[in-house]
This record gives structure tokens, sequence and C-alpha cells, in this order.
């Protein structure tokens, strides 16, 4: 039995292996490839070749011309690219409003974004001057981190899911926080993930309404003032307004 789920498997890598050189033919030519070309280059029968084309076009990824009997790269192919390109846009325009935050606010700037019901932080910079420094692959409760609680402010539908199904605990201190969020478009935390540690945090979210993750300013060992907090506040949202001016 195991030697029959480990040649499953090696079929399964073989099978992964040739459709992904089948898309790596579109490369070296005029943008279309023929089933003699995939027949040629994968060292299959023709018949072998139209199946694994077929499976490729049944999903998306190449699209069969049948006039010229050609096949051109797919939709879902078309869609992979552009979703890299954003993710791309996202990553760049995060680390240069980070940058940009250090020199406006002094502090410790990170990237974060939603996953499975906590903040997990991507992207970080650390003002030397300072002890705050946010980690990278960090992951924290939503409701207890500025970023967070900025997230769960711009995706109220999913805010309300999570609370519901009591994957993520809300008390009322916590909901009026992030309801207050919501409304002046930034979020704080004042010492409730590591004492000592304050942050503001605002969500970046394009004009068709996706949130792609928020922005968070970081102050070690100081109070954050009404006026200090509303300046944060302002840099933060000008900030991600910015990197969202890029997405979708």
């Amino acid at each position: 039995m195991p030697e029959l789920t480990a040649n499953k498997s090696s079929d399964a890598v073989e099978a992964v292996g040739r459709a992904l050189k089948v898309l790596e033919l579109f490369q070296s030519s005029n943008s279309a490839i023929r089933l003699r070309d995939v027949s040629a280059a994968l060292r299959l029968s023709p018949s072998s070749a139209h199946r694994l084309l077929a499976t490729l076009s049944h999903f998306g990824y190449v699209h069969h011309d049948a006039k010229s009997h050609m096949y051109f790269m797919g939709e879902a192919l078309f869609a992979l690219a552009r979703s890299l390109q954003y993710d791309v846009a996202l990553r760049d325009g995060a680390r240069r409003e980070l940058r940009r935050l250090i020199d406006q606010t002094n502090g410790s700037t990170c990237f974060a974004v939603l996953r499975d019901s906590q903040a997990y932080f991507i992207d970080a910079l650390y003002n030397p001057g300072t002890l705050a420094r946010p980690t990278v692959g960090y992951t924290a409760a939503l409701t207890t981190t500025a970023s967070g609680r900025a997230l769960m402010a711009a995706l109220p539908a999913e805010f309300d899911a999570l609370v519901r199904s009591k994957r993520v605990l809300a008390g009322p201190a916590v909901l009026r926080e992030i309801e207050s969020a919501r409304m002046r478009g930034f979020a704080t935390s004042f010492g409730e993930t590591v004492p000592g540690v304050n942050a503001v945090a605002s969500a970046i979210v394009s004009s068709s309404g996706r949130v792609y993750g928020a922005l968070d300013v970081v102050i070690f060992g100081e109070p954050i003032w009404r006026d200090r907090l509303m300046t944060l506040g302002g840099a933060l949202r000008a900030s991600c307004a910015r990197v969202a001016e890029q997405l979708p």
C-alpha cells in the first residue's frame, strides 16, 4: 500500500511538471503554441499532449482557437500574472511608505495583513533611535494590536463573522475602539500587546473597497497625546491612500 501511495504521488508531481512546462513554452513562442510543439517539447504522444492541453484549457490556463488549431494563454494565466503584479506593487508601495512614516514620525513601522483570524506582520522597519523593533513573521490577536483593529474596522462583515463564531473574542472596550477606528480612519493600541508599546494603524483600502492590509506606527515608552495621535493618524491615512492608488 505505501508503494502505491508513493507511485500516485510521483505521478501527480510528473503531471504538474508537464503542465508547467507547457506554460513555459509560451515564453519562447510568439504568444501561441501548437499541439506538435507540446508533443515534441515534452516527448509525449499527440494524444497525451492533447489531453494535457485539454485539461489546461478546462481550467482556463490555455485557450484553444478552433479555426487555427493554435493554443493561446488563457484568462486564468493572465489573472495570475495580474495578481502577482499587484502583490509586488503592494509590497513595494508599502515599503516606501514605511520609510516615509519613519521619517515623519520617528517611530518604528509595520505592514500587516489578515491571516487566519490574526494580524500577520509581513514587513517592518525600525527607527535606530528607538527600542521598538517590530518582528517580521510575527502574528498577533486582531483585538489587541492597532493593525488588527484597523483591519477589522475596514472589514465589518468579516469581523462580525469572527466574533459570532468565537474565533475572535472582543469585549465592549475593543468593540468601541473598532467603531471609533471605523469613523476616524485609524486604530490605536496602548500597551495591550506589550506593556509600554503604543501603536497607531490604518488600513489600505482600494477604490473598489478591497482591504489589502494595514500600516502601523509603533512608539516605545512614550505616551501618545491627542495632538500627536491625530498627526500620526493623518500621516498613516495619507500613506495608505498612496499605496491604494496603485491597486485595483
